[in-house]
């Protein structure tokens, strides 16, 4: 993906005036609505007067305004995971600070993000100035470009501001996305004035689609050849959007080999149904099915989530991984190459070679790129773990039914994912996760899911409640799904989210509340029951439904599985909090029911 400036018309009288602080924001401004900027999350104050004033102006950005700049910068984020590339704009000095862990996200996920901040002009740095620091390269390696904009005044060109901002911006929607931080200085007076606007220096920007030469296909056509017997497997990650996925799967079909598909790679929806995906390798590893050892592995997407999925790549002969970041390293010992295009377009390319090398071993020997063409080069190992996922699914139903039996089922964190995502499925909503227990359960529990939105760059719990929103914002109808810290971490964030719930916010948040950081209780430090708590579950006693209704959000405390399927059927109006309340103590021994229960389905049906 790359952007191309258009060309300058004539430069109108005004343009070749002195620059104030009013003409140049605007200026600025142009530059980013011309590089695919439609959405600006503010946090104002006062350096930042003529950038607001210059946003508010202009019709074709939507502006929208919070009080926390980090909670705002996750907006942004969830506004780029949406397909809607934002800006954040903030004031000088620490309000800068507060976006790093935004900034941190965007960049290991490869989400688009812009940081526009105001600055003092340079003379005033290292000064006893107030709210001044130095803010160049604030975000060091986490940024794929930065600008520091001088003054207005000391530009002798005005091209050369719009200039510079246009390329930074188009910056982070090219490959590979992410972060970018402008930087731009104003002296007072600060306040709008009466001078004319500039006029638009840019009419456009060009998005061409990525392609692979036919040199790069035909190399991947040799590293995925497979020895005589030799077994395939595609591993799919995180998918950044919908294209992501799109691309993952039409790689699949061009291999035709099964596919191991992460809860975020959106090929657990029933739209991917044709591909031959085992979607609970994570479950069945746990309940006994080794998974089998493969000669090829071909990685696509982001981080997967499971352990299990990552030790399966580490024991490959071959791992080749295919990413458009050539900056990032191989994550793993075993793998051997980097192809570094995006899924989709080498997809594209690979089926383009073969046709032209019908035949070639290891993939598909047509030109056709239906994954059933390859069904009888699928190793036998495979087919009957294809098998036992279906087996492990069945299980997980007949599970379901009996918790449900009574008046009303008890929750756990599975039951409660797999609510969600039925949920978010039958209404056509976006689901987003949070990490910790709650992705762990939806990777692990849910075979059918609609595409799952995580911040799986850097995996924190910050900034998911904003992130939601901006998601809600970006592509209407969302379904979150938190753990209780992670609703604390970010709770600030509910008093610009109440207010844009008023005017429609569609968005229903989930909050699991097991009274802590219940994901210490399934790693090793359990066995330390001295510093497990209070020092790693953090157990609280906070009223989530009250913290909710403080900000003015509907908030519900919801107990049981009849109480909760029957709010997530109702229909969303806005934005509202369900809290589910789980008795986190016996978390731990009610996954491993469920684990066992699969382990007996499975050793039945052999």
């Amino acid at each position: 993906m790359s952007h191309a400036r258009a060309p300058h018309g004539p430069p109108s009288p005004a343009a070749n005036d002195r620059l104030d602080a009013t003409r140049g924001a605007r200026l600025l401004i142009d530059a980013l609505v011309a590089a695919g900027i439609g959405d600006v999350v503010m946090a104002p104050g006062s350096r930042s007067t003529p950038l607001v004033a210059a946003c508010v102006a202009d019709p074709r950005l939507r502006c929208r305004v919070v009080h926390d700049e980090r909670s705002g910068a996750f907006v942004a984020l969830g506004l780029g995971r949406g397909g809607r590339p934002a800006a954040l704009l903030v004031t000088s000095g620490t309000a800068v600070a507060n976006a790093l862990p935004a900034v941190v996200e965007a960049s290991v996920d490869h989400v688009p993000l812009v940081v526009l901040s105001a600055d003092r002009p340079a003379e005033a740095t290292g000064t006893d100035a107030n709210q001044t620091i130095d803010q160049r390269f604030f975000f060091g390696a986490y940024a794929r470009a930065f600008v520091d904009v001088p003054p207005p005044e000391d530009q002798p060109e005005p091209s050369a501001l719009a200039d510079a901002v246009f390329d930074v911006v188009a910056a982070a929607q090219r490959a590979p996305r992410g972060p970018v931080h402008v930087n731009a200085r104003y002296r007072k007076p600060l306040e709008p004035t009466s001078t004319p606007s500039p006029g638009p220096a840019y009419r456009g920007h060009l998005r061409p689609a990525p392609v692979v030469d036919t040199a790069t296909a035909a190399a991947f056509a040799e590293l995925v050849a497979l020895p005589a017997g030799g077994t395939g497997l595609l591993v799919a990650g995180s998918a950044r959007d919908d294209d992501d996925t799109a691309g993952m799967a039409a790689l699949a079909r061009a291999l035709g080999w099964p596919v191991v598909a992460c809860a975020t790679s959106g090929l657990r929806a029933p739209s991917w149904r044709d591909l031959p995906v085992l979607a609970l390798a994570p479950l069945l590893a746990r309940a006994g099915r080794a998974l089998p050892a493969v000669d090829v592995v071909v990685r696509t997407g982001g981080g997967v989530v499971d352990d299990a999925v990552a030790a399966l790549c580490a024991r490959a002969a071959r791992v080749v991984r295919v990413d458009d970041d050539e900056r990032r390293r191989l994550e793993h010992a075993a793998a051997t190459t980097v192809v570094h295009a995006s899924p989709g377009a080498l997809a594209r390319a690979l089926v383009s070679a073969l046709a032209a090398a019908p035949g070639a071993q290891g993939t598909t020997s047509t030109t056709t790129t239906s994954a059933s063409t390859a069904t009888t080069t699928r190793p036998t190992a495979w087919d009957a773990l294809r098998a036992d996922d279906e087996v492990a699914a069945a299980a997980l139903r007949a599970g379901d039914d009996k918790d449900d039996e009574g008046e009303d089922g008890v929750l756990d964190e599975p039951r409660v994912a797999r609510l969600a995502a039925s949920a978010a499925l039958s209404s056509s909503q976006r689901l987003f996760v949070g990490n910790s227990v709650a992705i762990r359960a939806v990777d692990r529990f849910c075979p059918v899911a609609p595409r799952v939105v995580a911040n799986r760059g850097a995996s924190g719990i910050d900034g998911l409640l904003s992130t939601a929103a901006g998601l809600a914002l970006a592509q209407g109808p969302t379904l979150a799904l938190v753990g209780d810290v992670s609703f604390l971490h970010d709770a600030g964030a509910l008093s610009a989210l109440s207010a844009w719930g008023q005017v429609g916010l569609p968005l229903r948040v989930i909050v699991v509340d097991n009274r802590g950081g219940r994901i210490f209780d399934h790693l090793p430090i359990a066995r330390h029951e001295a510093l497990l708590s209070p020092y790693f579950t953090t157990p609280h006693d906070v009223d989530l439904v009250g913290v909710g209704r403080a900000y003015g959000v509907p908030a519900e405390r919801l107990d049981g599985v009849a109480a909760l399927r029957a709010r997530l059927a109702a229909p969303l109006r806005g934005l509202e909090l369900l809290v589910a309340v789980i008795d986190g103590d016996a978390s731990v021994a009610r996954h491993r029911r469920r684990v066992d229960h699969v382990a007996v389905a499975l050793r039945s049906a052999r």
